[in-house]
């Protein structure tokens, strides 16, 4: 997939949409669990999204949800996230950083969905 750079003010993130070699590490290439891993991640990542929204709604700090987004996201080797989540977990709530957030969710989302069902 090819890069895309998003650009917040501090500076374009240009990381990959995905590890794939941190990702086939960390599943030793087994489809099945990557597909379990996937699923449990855009979960988890849904949540805290939501939990980010509700604090920009009600002007209130989201640095536990986008750090623990932050964390999930490397850990899988979802790397463009994890950077845009480093980014937002230095600043105040901000809808353009909820909505480039929630952009690349999507695009771990179509990565796998293509990588695991064609």
């Amino acid at each position: 997939m090819p890069e895309r750079t998003i650009a917040p003010s501090e500076a374009p993130v240009t990381e990959p949409v995905l590890d794939l070699d941190h990702l086939r590490g960390f599943t030793e290439g087994d489809l099945q669990l990557e597909g379990e891993l996937s699923t449990l991640f855009l979960a988890t990542a849904e949540m805290y999204l939501q939990q980010m929204q509700e604090a920009l709604t009600g002007g209130r700090p989201w640095i536990s949800s986008v750090h623990a987004l932050k964390g999930a996201s490397a850990n899988l080797g979802a790397r463009r996230l994890s950077a845009l989540a480093l980014l937002a977990e230095r600043s105040e709530p901000d809808g353009a950083r909820l909505e480039a957030l929630q952009d690349a969710v999507q695009e771990v989302r179509a990565l796998f969905a293509e990588r695991l069902h064609g």
